[in-house]
């Protein structure tokens, strides 16, 4: 089983190519001048990525409208809701622009906020709109699995096919602190909290769209990694020495992709039945 190997972020030495590009993401400074966090962040662990919509206006499509949206966002977070920042790592808009939410997010994995309580131990992606009646715009759906994406292979996310992730909550209006939850890799915000969000229409997508989208960018990105390992092992031996972490740490991590292959191998060779669902069906979907 995948769970048998040690999970491994990017390999030591491996070619800019083989390395998953960061979408762009445009930074807090350009929507928050003025708005400073009313505390210092607090770093999170990432175990999942939880997606959630803003509930707001569907029409908020101008550079202009989004930083007024935003701003009007964070007065709420921290005056009516008491949080210290704008509640979401990132935001996504309507034209597919991703932006930079809560203070810290673009340098490392910082504890965001939700309403019915933060249980912990993920990412907060926010796209702009309400997706009760609707779905999100071809634009932001596109940017959502290259940022996804991109978080998964950041933090080590584990996407794979029937994969799930078992964490104990810090405390919610679902799950209350100290139960064990059980979910997938990507969600929607109503699995961590008794809410309407990311909207019916948008919700079952997550699962049945979004996530098989993500685990087919991240694929690729393992395979460019191994073929850059392969690359480098078919050149003389002694420029491997030149490489970062010396020779011991590339036949480390060759040991590793080999292994790695092994099992991808495996994975991918037919199967009588189909792989088991790790959750029971949600209601919602």
């Amino acid at each position: 089983m995948t769970g048998t190997l040690p999970r491994r972020g990017l390999l030591p030495g491996l070619p800019t190519a083989a390395k998953p590009p960061r979408p762009t993401i445009i930074p807090r400074a350009e929507w928050a001048q003025g708005l400073p966090p009313k505390k210092k962040p607090k770093p999170e662990t990432p175990r999942f990525l939880l997606v959630h919509h803003s509930a707001g206006a569907n029409n908020v499509t101008s550079r202009a409208k989004v930083i007024k949206t935003l701003r009007g966002y964070y007065r709420m977070h921290t005056t009516t809701k008491k949080w210290p920042d704008l509640a979401y790592n990132f935001v996504i808009d309507a034209k597919g622009r991703i932006w930079e939410g809560r203070a810290g997010s673009l340098d490392g994995p910082v504890r965001g906020d939700a309403t019915g309580g933060n249980q912990g131990f993920d990412q907060k992606i926010c796209l702009l709109g309400n997706f009760q009646k609707r779905q999100p715009t071809k634009a932001a759906r596109a940017s959502l699995v290259k940022l996804l994406a991109w978080l998964a292979v950041e933090y080590d996310i584990d996407v794979t096919k029937g994969r799930s992730i078992t964490f104990t909550s810090r405390g919610s209006n679902r799950w209350k602190k100290g139960r064990k939850v059980k979910t997938y890799p990507i969600g929607g915000h109503r699995d961590m909290s008794l809410t309407a969000c990311p909207g019916d229409r948008f919700y079952p997508r997550i699962r049945k769209k979004v996530l098989p989208d993500v685990r087919a960018r991240v694929k690729k990105y393992a395979a460019r990694q191994l073929a850059a390992a392969d690359a480098a092992v078919s050149r003389p031996a002694i420029r491997l020495a030149t490489l970062p972490g010396g020779l011991a740490g590339m036949l480390g991590a060759l040991g590793w992709v080999i292994a790695r292959r092994n099992l991808l191998a495996a994975e991918s060779a037919p199967s009588d039945h189909a792989a088991a669902d790790p959750l029971r069906p949600s209601n919602h979907a």
